[in-house]
């Protein structure tokens, strides 16, 4: 009976302190992000929007949506 009693205090205590740890981590990672200059070119049915050096990689996926669509 006294380990039951023990077993079951180890186990509620166990998971108090896992659900700290948790909550002490969370967050502290925040992904920082970059300001990006965006641009876009249009299509007859499509708005491409690109940034920095994608302006090559912009016009062929203009052409090759058009083309499909």
């Amino acid at each position: 009976m006294r380990l039951r009693l023990l077993l079951i205090g180890f186990l509620l205590t166990a998971g108090v302190f896992s659900s700290m740890a948790q909550e002490a981590v969370f967050g502290k990672n925040k992904v920082k992000y970059k300001k990006f200059e965006w641009r876009y070119i249009q299509t007859n049915h499509f708005d491409i929007y690109f940034s920095d050096n994608g302006e090559s990689l912009a016009n062929f996926t203009a052409a090759a949506a058009e083309s499909a669509y």
